[in-house]
């Protein structure tokens, strides 16, 4: 008997009659020929590949994408097998002319090895960083995804690591390395606020210069449960007010304090607070169970070893032990925020309230972040 190459063709051209079957036959016998000569085996394939299910997306591409280009290149039919698939695995079947299928298959290959493998990373960080690193309201996490390209994800209130916040970083491993750079140069942004030796000492004013300042006194500022806000106003007639700038989030938010005798009677004050709630006795008697957003409490700032009043913007509670949540404070003298542990943040005495609060919300006028973005850059 003839081989069966030729066998099948003659038996197609006898079983089909008229112009049509003759013409069929002679595109058979041509393609038969083509292949001879090519060295090429023309019997269909099927080849089945399996690919774990975190690279079927990849392969696919966006909408089925990449694999329509392989087929075109290869000139192959490629499908998935779902009655195959695996808690790790899928199955790609592959059609075609066996040297369609291998580079087919080398392609599937090619595309996987080309793509970044996606890891996972978890850091942690000290509550005291969270605005250094996070933002005041979380702002700076969006960024640090801009910049690294890696996806954050961030628990506050870790059981794991009490007094400390779990970030996981998640992509490539480049993309990781950076997001890494950025939260360590936040870290250290916030240690070096701490660690200034020769940060200007707060409220130590020799003179008020360029303002005429009325030391009006007034013993009736706490009115309907409401402490009055220091305000900017000058009574010289060159309208000019000397301030200090005591904390800079943004040009568009920053804090000042009037220079006069306001500054003054905050630097006793603040002398007051720290020589009562430096007392462990002070402390215990002081000690708050539970606080609510907008309270005004007494708390010491990172780094320094005075105490400030600072009011509750924000509470982070740990469901399994509230003496373990946090709280996120606006110091209300000064425009710094910090984040404490419940444990850290005292009642304030009454006494303590008839000052004004002297940090007044600022920002320059007649001006807005480049371009359409509403936020503004580091």
């Amino acid at each position: 008997m003839g081989d069966k190459s030729s066998l099948g063709p003659l038996l197609l051209g006898a079983a089909i009659t008229g112009a049509t079957g003759l013409c069929l036959y002679l595109l058979l016998k041509n393609e038969e020929k083509l292949c001879e000569n090519q060295n090429l085996t023309c019997q269909m394939t099927v080849l089945d590949v399996r690919i774990s299910k975190e690279n079927v997306g990849i392969v696919l591409g966006r909408h089925g994408a990449n694999i329509r280009e392989i087929q075109s290149k290869t000139n192959t039919r490629i499908y998935v097998k779902d009655h195959l698939e695996t808690d790790q695995y899928k199955v790609l079947s592959i059609s075609g002319y066996p040297d369609g299928i291998k580079l087919a298959d080398i392609l599937i290959q090619q595309t996987i090895l080309s793509q970044p493998r996606m890891e996972s990373q978890i850091v942690h960080i000290p509550q005291s960083a969270a605005i250094s690193v996070l933002g005041r309201h979380d702002e700076h996490i969006k960024s640090i995804e801009e910049k690294s390209r890696c996806r954050l994800y961030v628990e506050k209130n870790c059981e794991d690591c009490p007094g400390q916040i779990k970030i996981t970083l998640q992509g490539p491993r480049d993309q990781i390395v950076k997001a890494q750079g950025i939260i360590q140069t936040g870290l250290e942004t916030n240690q070096n606020i701490f660690n200034q030796t020769d940060r200007p000492a707060r409220l130590k004013y020799q003179q008020p210069l360029f303002l005429k300042y009325d030391p009006e006194e007034d013993d009736n500022l706490i009115s309907s449960g409401t402490i009055s806000q220091e305000q900017l106003r000058s009574t010289g007639s060159d309208q000019l007010i000397q301030v200090y700038v005591s904390c800079i989030s943004t040009p568009a938010m920053f804090w000042v304090q009037n220079v006069g005798p306001s500054s003054i009677d905050l630097d006793k004050l603040t002398q007051e607070m720290t020589s009562y709630y430096s007392k462990q006795e002070n402390q215990v008697f002081h000690k708050l169970e539970r606080v609510d957003v907008g309270d005004i409490v007494v708390s010491s700032f990172a780094g320094d070893n005075s105490y400030y009043r600072a009011k509750v913007v924000e509470i982070h509670v740990n469901e399994y032990d509230y003496l373990q949540s946090t709280v996120d404070l606006d110091f209300v003298d000064f425009g710094d925020a910090e984040v404490k542990s419940i444990s850290e943040v005292f009642e304030l005495r009454t006494n303590y309230l008839k000052l004004r609060f002297q940090a007044i919300p600022c920002r320059l006028a007649n001006i807005r972040p480049i371009g359409s973005d509403s936020s503004w850059s580091e």
